[in-house]
């Protein structure tokens, strides 16, 4: 089975998506393959180097917690008194 895959680390359904994904393919006995495309270019950028590390769904997870969770990369989270 080939499932494509279009997700951004800024978008919360992206994060949600994720996660019911791989909880449905825990569930199968057939293999796999997912094509993942995306539009935030030098995240995606990372994502790729960590494919080639076999690092990809980990920096995913990461990626998706800090902006969902901790508000990393959003402009409202960065003020005037904060190192750039």
């Amino acid at each position: 089975m080939k499932i494509e895959v279009w997700s951004d680390i800024v978008c919360p359904w992206c994060y949600i998506g994720k996660r019911r994904l791989e909880t449905a393919l825990e569930g199968l006995d057939e293999e796999v393959e997912i094509q993942k495309s995306g539009n935030t270019f030098d995240a995606h950028r990372l994502l790729h180097l960590a494919a080639q590390k076999g690092k990809q769904g980990a920096l995913k997870e990461r990626l998706l917690l800090a902006y969902m969770t901790e508000g990393v990369g959003r402009k409202s989270s960065m003020s005037s008194d904060q190192p750039r």
